[in-house]
């Protein structure tokens, strides 16, 4: 839950949370990936954020 309320605080919207693009590591963390098609919400929806996206939100937790 704090994940998808960072996500909220940063107003990112991932646009595909599904059990595919939820992992888990050996600590018990989650993590979330493809971020391929999200939005900034503050920004109207524009064009899907980049692939680095991925990298920053897998750092944060």
């Amino acid at each position: 839950m704090r994940l998808l309320s960072f996500l909220m605080f940063k107003n990112i919207m991932h646009r595909d949370l599904k059990p595919e693009n939820i992992l888990l590591t050996k600590s018990s963390h989650i993590k979330l990936t493809d971020f391929g098609t999200a939005v900034r919400t503050d920004s109207g929806g524009d064009p899907p954020l980049s692939s680095r996206l991925n990298q920053i939100a897998a750092s944060s937790f």
